[in-house]
């Protein structure tokens, strides 16, 4: 049976990129495209249904403007000519919800990093957020300005089960778009080192030293798993994980990481690195969940 990839528009440049994206990640795979665009009755008309003689009206409206919307964004993104088996889903309802139902079972997620609703000041929108919390699978999320023509893959890893399956994803994407991977490992000082009166300058160089040696240690580890048929580049960079790995990342086709490092609390499912990943990357970030 053939995969499916699953993609959130909504009319804005965001949404379109994240169907662009979503349409060449189908073709990839040889996979379906399920497209799926979701709307709401607005809330003072909600409260005033018994008061409303034609709401079975508007709601028809408000179904009939949603799939038009749909089929504009396909034919501005597609022009008509695609070779992917698409699946049209107009949904009423909250829009992070039907997109994570339609997700069950899904080889990947996409989505833009903010869409209409989003406040300008935000970095990453509601629905966006709250899919990479929710959604069983992989999660693209997609900026206006990525960059899908560069076939280099960056993935962050860290020896952590979240971390081993995003690289196992990136391996597997590699395959896909004849693309090289590049395995970086962040490695820092503790926040806390001074306070604990473990500030000299030869505690800290003695230390630095020694994360060094273990990020690196990561990092031959992970290019040593890799498929003979995918090359693979690594470094170990001194630096807050999630700002060495967008750093890493300025040039490539894809950022990957895991939905939590070996830092992360069993009870969050998004990791502080993996949020800054998907909310600051300037391109395109995945999110894979462990399973």
């Amino acid at each position: 049976m053939a995969g499916l990839v699953v993609v959130g528009v909504d009319g804005s440049a965001n949404g379109r990129e994240a169907l662009r994206f979503a349409l060449a990640e189908a073709a990839l795979r040889d996979a379906r495209l399920g497209i799926v665009h979701s709307w709401s009755i607005p809330p003072l008309t909600a409260t005033g249904i018994g008061m409303i003689p034609a709401f079975g009206l508007l709601r028809e409206e408000l179904a009939a403007a949603a799939a038009e919307t749909l089929e504009g964004e396909l034919e501005r993104v597609a022009r008509g000519a695609t070779r992917v088996e698409l699946e049209r889903h107009v949904v009423q309802g909250d829009a992070a919800g039907a997109l994570v139902e339609r997700a069950a079972g899904a080889d990947l997620l996409v989505v833009g990093s903010r869409g209409h609703g989003a406040v300008a000041s935000t970095v990453l929108g509601s629905v966006s957020r709250a899919c990479l919390h929710h959604a069983p699978c992989p999660v693209a999320v997609v900026n206006v300005a990525h960059h899908a023509e560069h076939a280099r893959i960056v993935v962050g890893v860290d020896d952590s089960p979240g971390a081993r399956h995003a690289l196992a994803w990136a391996f597997a994407e590699a395959r896909l778009r004849g693309a090289d991977v590049h395995a970086v490992c962040a490695y820092d000082e503790p926040f806390a080192l001074g306070a604990a009166g473990l500030s000299s300058p030869e505690v800290v160089v003695e230390l630095r030293d020694a994360l060094a040696e273990e990020a690196n240690a990561v990092v031959e580890r992970m290019r040593d798993s890799a498929p003979q048929d995918v090359v693979v580049t690594g470094e170990a960079v001194h630096g807050p994980a999630g700002q060495v790995l967008v750093a890493a990342a300025a040039d490539a086709g894809l950022l990957v990481v895991g939905s939590r490092g070996r830092g992360g609390f069993k009870s969050l499912l998004l990791g502080s690195v993996s949020q800054h990943c998907a909310a600051r990357s300037g391109g395109v970030a995945v999110v894979v969940r462990a399973a």
